[in-house]
């Protein structure tokens, strides 16, 4: 037998073991990958499954109505109530308000003149106050009396004036300090940011147009302050982008701080936490410091702001406090002719009290969850939803169960906003509430699904007045 013949055999049966190998090979691996499908159909179908599923898909559409910014209303309103709940704290003793009122504007006219602003701020050094500031734009002289304000603040290095950084163009433009005052320390911006449901939130610390850096009006006055406790500002040991006072590092505001979706970050902000609530500092009036009637003692080493307190000027602000319906106004001080509304000064008064009680108090500052803590946070609700849908509980029992878990979950959120921390209530609740819900109705229509299929099943065997009696 020729031995190209028996070579060419033998390779063509090899071949075809190999070919008939992979062949049945093949088919036990789609048969496995079969079964494995099978098992993973039979697994979805099952409650516990199904229920996973609409949690995931509940848990990513409550994260798309978060990041659409559907949410944040919600948000920022139960922020709202929450700093509302919390205990007042006293006033502040180290900052006292001199207003300019309506009857002031009567008595002294508008705008107080150089020289009667002069008289005023000398009457308030002969007290000693540690720090005065004057939140009363003032860039352009007012005549008579400019001479003797210039050579004043020329000579009284603890007193600051107000500007307004603005946007150089538009409808808010900047406006300047007093000349003698302007490229120094001793000036600070006014500039607030408001929310888009008109209220402030948030506080402004250093703004730059490109060219320089300016600092915020209080901020500026805190510094005159802290610097004869010798406390100066300090990057931040680990991240020194960030402002340190005292012990206090003050975290910077992000785009998606707490309930905030894309908003604006401009400059270096951080969130007011409204301690010692609107409306509670002292507050004088110019004609009682020009009449003498104000103690000495009643200003001596503290801050003194001097502002518009006259409803006429247009200086106020909405605040978590003060503009909401339930909001408790008796709070506001008596010098307020609008409860509805805060004036500048108090609003400026309160951020500067926020950074003294940072440096000297060590005070927390209101942080936020980072993303991926928000979503372990949105997650964890979703999946005590999830948990209740799979109790079978009965409707009574599932109320009671998803008003504890609202209680809780409200509870925990203003326990940690009163130790600093923001964390997301509405996105939780929500993700908690679909999940539950999408649970529940599946788990009962599964149910009745597999009694009908049992009553087929026994009808061939069973009378139906057995049927019945069974099930």
């Amino acid at each position: 037998m020729d031995i190209d013949f028996i070579k060419h055999f033998i390779i063509n049966k090899l071949l075809i073991f190999i070919a008939t190998s992979r062949t049945l090979l093949n088919l036990k691996n789609r048969q496995r990958l079969l079964a494995l499908w099978s098992n993973l159909i039979r697994k979805l179908r099952h409650p516990v499954g199904v229920s996973l599923l609409l949690g995931s898909l509940a848990f990513v559409g409550v994260l798309g109505l978060r990041l659409l910014g559907i949410l944040q209303p919600l948000e920022l309103a139960a922020y709202d109530y929450c700093l509302r709940l919390r205990p007042v704290a006293p006033p502040d003793s180290r900052i006292v308000l001199i207003g300019e009122t309506e009857a002031d504007l009567q008595r002294f006219g508008y705008p107080l003149s150089d020289g009667l602003l002069a008289e005023v701020l000398e009457r308030l050094l002969e007290a000693q106050p540690r720090a005065i500031g004057v939140d009363k734009y003032r860039d352009l002289p007012a005549p008579p009396g400019t001479d003797r304000l210039t050579q004043l603040l020329a000579r009284q290095p603890n007193i600051v004036w107000v500007m307004k950084f603005g946007i150089a163009g538009a409808a808010d433009p900047p406006v300047s300090p007093p000349s003698v005052l302007q490229g120094s320390e001793r000036s600070g911006f006014s500039d607030i940011p408001v929310d888009s449901d008109g209220v402030v939130r948030r506080g402004l610390l250093f703004l730059d147009d490109g060219r320089q850096t300016y600092t915020s009006f209080p901020l500026a006055i805190a510094l005159r302050y802290l610097s004869q406790e010798d406390i100066t500002p300090q990057p931040d040991p680990r991240e020194p982008n960030l402002l340190r006072l005292g012990q206090t590092s003050i975290p910077l505001f992000e785009p998606d701080t707490g309930g905030y979706v894309n908003a604006d970050a401009g400059g270096y902000q951080f969130l007011l936490d409204y301690r010692g609530a609107p409306g509670r500092l002292p507050v004088y009036t110019l004609t009682e410091l020009l009449d003498g009637g104000i103690p000495p003692p009643t200003l001596r080493d503290k801050i003194v702001l001097l502002g518009s307190m006259a409803v006429s000027l247009h200086d106020q602000f909405c605040t978590p406090f003060n503009c909401d319906a339930q909001s408790q106004h008796s709070r506001l001080s008596p010098a307020h002719s609008s409860p509805q509304l805060l004036y500048g000064v108090e609003l400026q008064a309160l951020i500067l009290s926020q950074l003294l009680r940072f440096a000297l108090d060590g005070a927390a500052p209101i942080g936020s969850l980072s993303e991926w803590q928000e979503m372990l946070w949105i997650g964890g609700w979703c999946l005590l939803g999830i948990w209740l849908g799979l109790r079978q509980l009965s409707l009574k029992s599932l109320l009671a169960y998803t008003f504890l878990s609202w209680f809780i979950l409200a509870a925990g959120a203003y326990s940690a906003l009163s130790f600093g921390w923001w964390l997301p209530l509405a996105p939780a609740w929500l993700g908690g509430l679909l999940t539950a819900a999408s649970s529940v109705a599946y788990t009962s229509i599964h149910e009745r699904a597999e009694k009908r299929i049992a009553m087929q099943l026994f009808s061939n065997y069973s009378a139906p007045l057995q049927i019945v009696e069974f099930f």
